[in-house]
């Protein structure tokens, strides 16, 4: 019997025509019937950054209280009562109330039942204690002092004789910012600061 000899480059191109035959029948025997679907492109979602939200800090504004201004209260004078024991009683000074009420300045002129208007103390802020006092805190602490309860009649010129210590260091050392001794109002001496004063009898109470 003859025998055919085919190269390879000759069946690779007969399969490929072969392919292709039968891809072109399939293609238009779907195309008769109607099953062939075009693919639709589908639409790409657009994605919409949300917005950044940064928070604003806002420093806290300071706030300054100030102090509270105390209010004058009354009080109905009773028996045996004295500016000193008012003053005494409701932390003031006897001063505070003459001035408040315009009474005399020896606080004489008080009758039973009438109304004072009693200033009260001030608050002020407590300072910081210290751990070593300083020279003039050490001297007050050091000195040695005597009270004196102002008598009737009695003026300041005459205590400052009676103790041979200067008016103006008892003025300073019993607060004091004028240079009148009140009946009943209680001094401070600084015995530790007397002076050579002529005439002075010192009998300390």
């Amino acid at each position: 019997m003859p025998m055919f000899t085919l190269s390879a480059p000759i069946i690779l191109v007969g399969l490929i025509l072969l392919l292709s035959l039968g891809a072109g029948f399939t293609y238009f025997a779907l195309d008769l019937t109607g099953n062939i679907v075009v693919p639709t492109e589908a639409e790409t979602p657009t994605i919409t950054p949300l917005p950044s939200t940064t928070p604003t800090l806002t420093a806290p504004t300071a706030t300054i209280t100030p102090l509270p201004t105390p209010t004058p209260f009354t009080y109905v004078v009773k028996e045996d009562d004295s500016c000193l024991a008012i003053a005494f009683l409701f932390s003031t000074s006897v001063q505070a109330i003459v001035v408040e009420n315009g009474l005399a300045a020896d606080c004489t002129d008080l009758s039973i039942g009438q109304e004072l208007r009693v200033p009260q103390p001030t608050p002020t802020a407590t300072p910081l204690a210290t751990s070593t006092p300083g020279s003039q805190q050490a001297t007050i602490e050091a000195c040695d002092k005597a009270y004196h309860v102002v008598g009737q009649n009695e003026t300041l010129s005459y205590i400052s004789q009676l103790y041979g210590v200067p008016v103006e260091t008892i003025l300073e050392w019993s607060g004091k910012s004028v240079d009148t001794a009140f009946y009943g109002e209680m001094l401070t001496i600084p015995l530790c600061l007397r002076s050579s004063v002529a005439g002075a009898t010192v009998t300390p109470s």
